[in-house]
């Protein structure tokens, strides 16, 4: 009975132990999300925003527009960076500057102009 107790101690040890780490590394993680729109208030379904670094060069990351002009880009380590909105091939705005922070999303939301 005193081993099975020593291993039941044992592996919920290794679980915490996991758990404490993957908490302490997805708190080094933001992201950055929000709402893309037309000047009308029509939603950009299918736009898309890529996030690149500015503080580190070659991390690049995009994400699509949902139905209802929603976009999140998850599990970005902390620091600064640059989104850029595109329409197919055509860029129509961009952010720069943007600091993310741990454990939470930075809301970018971009409204597209309507000629």
């Amino acid at each position: 009975m005193h081993l099975c107790f020593y291993s039941f101690m044992q592996a919920a040890l290794r679980l915490m132990g996991t758990f404490v780490l993957t908490a302490g590394a997805w708190a080094q993680m933001g992201a950055i999300g929000g709402a893309v729109k037309y000047s009308n208030g029509a939603v950009a379904k299918g736009a898309v925003v890529e996030v690149e670094r500015e503080d580190v060069k070659g991390e690049h990351k995009s994400a699509k527009t949902d139905k209802h002009g929603r976009y999140l880009l998850g599990g970005l380590p902390i620091g600064v960076y640059r989104l850029v909105l595109s329409l197919g091939t055509r860029v129509v705005d961009s952010a720069d500057h943007v600091q993310t922070h741990p454990g939470t999303t930075t809301p970018i939301n971009f409204v597209i102009k309507i000629p």
